[in-house]
């Protein structure tokens, strides 16, 4: 999807609060897809549950905790291999 295009894990990205929904139902998409090209043999059912458990854990914090903006990073030791974190604008 060319709006995620630029995004970036290993450097850091923000996103408002609609994006980073989006961002996260598209990398569901891209996992579900990697998991089903890969076949009936390929499938790593636990490992995609890990990851579809994190992602969707990340988008109900985005949401009960009304984040407008998030950033993401890289965290290796996650399911997702992601790492959210509120973003807030300082005062002027």
């Amino acid at each position: 999807m060319k709006e995620f295009d630029n995004c970036d894990l290993t450097e850091g990205f923000v996103l408002s609060q609609g994006a980073s929904l989006r961002y996260l139902k598209y990398l569901v998409e891209q996992e579900f897809e990697q998991a089903i090209q890969k076949g009936a043999y390929g499938i790593d059912s636990e490992s995609a549950g890990a990851f579809f458990e994190d992602v969707v854990v990340m988008a109900q914090i985005i949401v009960d905790k009304d984040w407008e903006w998030v950033k993401f990073s890289e965290c290796a030791p996650s399911a997702s291999g992601i790492m959210i974190k509120e973003m807030v604008e300082k005062g002027e």
